[in-house]
């Protein structure tokens, strides 16, 4: 999401969605900062990404994000979708995400098209 500019142009509103998802990291992160991994990731971002830099020093935490993204496909256009994340009780540590076309769009069409193709 931070490091990849190909990935980031996919994204209609990169710098929103990259702001949740670093606000989820976070979260992962508190529940995890003796783990060796997550404090090398936070350092190895701060050194590769501006704006992880910045924003990670705002201190912003979200943990069940729910919202809408807008990607844009090569070959499909324009894709809106909505997504719903959910703590799973039995594995407190799992996060269920379902990820669903906007009924308001012509998402569902378009990826109907490209598993067809």
């Amino acid at each position: 999401m931070f490091n990849d500019y190909e990935y980031r142009r996919l994204f209609v509103d990169w710098e929103p969605m990259a702001k949740r998802l670093l606000a989820q990291f976070r979260s992962y992160f508190a529940k995890n900062i003796e783990d060796p991994w997550y404090n090398e990731m936070v350092e190895k971002l701060k050194e590769t990404s501006p704006e992880f830099e910045e924003w990670w020093q705002q201190h912003e935490v979200f943990s069940i994000p729910e919202g809408k993204k807008e990607i844009y496909h090569s070959r499909a256009g324009l894709l809106t979708l909505k997504y719903n994340s959910f703590l799973l009780v039995e594995h407190p540590d799992w996060i269920l995400s379902v990820i669903t076309p906007n009924a308001k769009t012509d998402t569902k069409e378009k990826l109907i098209t490209l598993i067809g193709q």
